[in-house]
């Protein structure tokens, strides 16, 4: 698998239950992280963010709660193999 992505991540005062958002412009991406978040929360914000780059998300034709059902569910996953990946 090859994938060349461009990202850049932005703090801002984000709405009331707006945690994050991200977008893609052209071939880029933009991370959009709320900055009243504690370092923690961000942190879990950009991660999930994170996977929807990953995954392409903005590009995909199919509901929004879909993608962020997909998502939450494999958010768990993916730190339990980063768990794996740094035992010794």
């Amino acid at each position: 698998m090859n994938k060349d992505i461009t990202v850049k991540i932005r703090f801002v005062d984000l709405l009331d239950g707006v945690r994050g958002t991200a977008f893609k412009v052209y071939d880029k991406y933009c991370v959009v992280i709320d900055s009243k978040l504690s370092e923690d929360e961000q942190a879990a914000v950009f991660l999930h963010e994170m996977l929807h780059v990953w995954h392409d998300d903005a590009s995909k034709d199919c509901s929004l709660a879909r993608i962020e059902r997909e998502r939450a569910a494999e958010l768990p996953r993916i730190l339990s193999a980063m768990e794996r990946l740094e035992q010794p």
